[in-house]
């Protein structure tokens, strides 16, 4: 069933952008009858039916959020790799994605440039969360300095660190689901010792995924993968 991200409405009637309409009437090829599947962003879903251009709430229905909310800062890798990360992230369950601009990161996204990826991003993390059947979009940010992170009271900060003698990821997070994870995944150089020693500083504590050198993109579905599963699965 077609899945669609509307604003918020009141009632039983939900309206349709003009370029949703197109894709369902001219793309899909759907006419009045046809049911779709409607969220609104607040964790609810809607199936309803077609009736013009707008829709008619046939039945209710909660999607559950995954049961640790987890942030992804990622730090900006080259080429099109965000955007896979964005995508892939979304499938996985991930609540809030924040780009970071590290001292090794060869992408660097600033002035008019941050306005137009933030909506290409976004937009990105629509049709995924759209296509795995998300209840809620994750947020993604405008690209963050690593020296103005701050976790969030109650939340567990995780670097991903490549060297040195670390834990593993899933051996250093929590038993139970803690009110939130923050995962932080280094660019194609790594983190520099002083980026590592401040994220230690704003709470996250170094860990590993194993033996092996990951790529950037590798590292951060891994992770999410990880510590999502340990909970949810």
């Amino acid at each position: 069933m077609v899945r669609l991200f509307v604003e918020p409405f009141a009632g039983e009637v939900v309206g349709f952008a003009k370029d949703q309409l197109h894709y369902l009437q001219r793309v899909m090829r759907l006419g009045d009858g046809a049911e779709v599947m409607v969220l609104d962003g607040s964790g609810a879903a809607f199936r309803c039916i077609l009736e013009g251009p707008h829709g008619r709430v046939l039945e209710r229905s909660e999607v559950p959020d995954p049961p640790v909310p987890v942030t992804l800062y990622q730090a900006l890798p080259k080429a099109d790799k965000l955007d896979w990360i964005l995508q892939k992230a979304t499938e996985l369950g991930v609540a809030r994605i924040v780009p970071l601009t590290a001292a090794r990161s060869v992408v660097h996204v600033k002035g008019e440039k941050v306005e137009a990826k933030l909506a290409r991003w976004r937009k990105l993390v629509l049709e995924a969360s759209e296509q795995s059947e998300r209840g809620r979009l994750p947020t993604v940010e405008a690209p963050m300095a690593v020296d103005k992170v701050a976790l969030a009271p109650g939340e567990w900060g995780f670097v991903l660190a490549e060297r040195g003698d670390r834990p593993s990821l899933l051996a250093a997070l929590p038993p139970s689901p803690p009110a939130g994870l923050a995962l932080f995944i280094g660019p194609e150089g790594g983190w520099t010792p002083q980026e590592l020693e401040t994220l230690a500083a704003a709470g996250a504590r170094p860990v590993s995924l194993g033996p092996r050198i990951l790529r950037t993109e590798t590292a951060a579905l891994a992770a999410v993968a990880l510590a999502l599963g340990k909970y949810e699965l």
